[in-house]
């Protein structure tokens, strides 16, 4: 289909967009040649600040590298997972980018409706120094449509293996993280989607949301969780969001809906755009929690007796009116 068409077309437009302002702050950064501390204080400069990024890219090249050698239907499921909704670009993949001086991949001029937008003929078309923490970290269990099972023998042995890389290498700037957390990032593993979310949140609070406080990109994080309370008895609405996301899409997977009133197509849409804003925290945030939240405000009643989504939409509710009131 013509690119244009495809699904992504506005996401893959938005997202060069985001490329590009973070790529003319990190060139003003450069020039000035400022410090930037951050409130656990780390002292971020240029150099440093490319240095860890490209420890970040060796250790996800590593991580990667347990998979193809170890499971081997990971090296010919050939972008297998690469598909419609998949992918997403955050703050500091663009930051990141920028600082590696790799370019933003172009506009293919055809795409297949179904796959990702940065799915090309050879594979993703995000430069090898570096892909998008989500897509970096993402693992499944070969069953050919990537649902997680727990109770699944692989699951140990691929979290094991993985978790003897993120020890082994996880960058230093992140190590007191790992030292301090009451949940190290290493046990966010047995999910590979939250442990995105676990290593995106640490990332914005250890290098994002301070260069952003110099040179704004946009981003607006009051009370940015800390990773060392995360699994803590009290949790912001951030971490509880993020939770909900992950556990939420697994039951999905795992649990045919029989309420026809809702869609899954449409309440696994609704989590990614909330994926999406605590972690983006985008200008008109409110705006779109208002929206989700009248579609799941009181749908729990109107759910098929017996149904797991009424369940779901009762919390989900209730995620998006603390995170209003945050």
């Amino acid at each position: 289909m013509n690119v244009h068409d495809h699904p992504e077309y506005d996401l893959f437009q938005r997202d060069a967009q985001l490329v590009a302002t973070c790529r003319r702050a990190i060139v003003a950064w450069i020039a000035c040649g400022e410090e930037i501390v951050a409130p656990d204080g780390v002292v971020w400069t240029p150099q440093r600040a490319h240095d860890f990024v490209r420890e970040m890219g060796s250790l996800f090249r590593r991580y990667n590298f347990v998979l193809w050698r170890t499971f081997s239907y990971c090296r010919r499921c050939q972008g297998g997972c690469c598909v419609v909704g998949a992918s997403q670009v955050t703050y500091f993949d663009a930051l990141a980018l920028a600082l590696l001086e790799q370019p933003f991949p172009a506009l293919a001029p055809r795409a297949a409706a179904g796959d990702c937008i940065y799915l090309g003929e050879k594979g993703c078309r995000w430069p090898a120094q570096w892909r998008p923490v989500k897509c970096a970290s993402f693992y499944c269990l070969g069953s050919g449509d990537w649902e997680l099972d727990a109770t699944d023998a692989r699951y140990e042995l691929i979290t094991r293996a993985l978790q003897e890389v993120v020890r082994e290498h996880l960058p230093s700037y992140l190590r007191r993280y790992k030292r301090d957390a009451n949940d190290p990032l290493d046990t966010f593993l047995t999910d590979p989607i939250g442990f995105a979310e676990t290593l995106g949140a640490a990332l914005i609070e250890i290098f994002v949301a301070p260069f952003s406080a110099s040179y704004d990109i946009g981003v607006s994080l009051p009370g940015a969780p800390k990773l060392g309370s995360i699994g803590a008895d009290v949790r912001s609405p951030t971490q509880e969001a993020l939770a909900f996301i992950a556990a939420a899409v697994e039951t999905v997977w795992r649990t045919p809906s029989r309420d026809t009133t809702t869609s899954d197509e449409q309440f696994l849409a609704d989590l990614e755009c909330l994926e999406w804003i605590v972690m983006e925290r985008p200008p008109d945030a409110g705006r779109e929690l208002q929206v989700m939240l009248g579609r799941y405000e009181g749908r729990e009643e109107a759910a098929v007796k017996g149904d797991s989504r009424a369940l779901l939409y009762r919390q989900m509710a209730e995620i998006l009116e603390r995170l209003l009131e945050y």
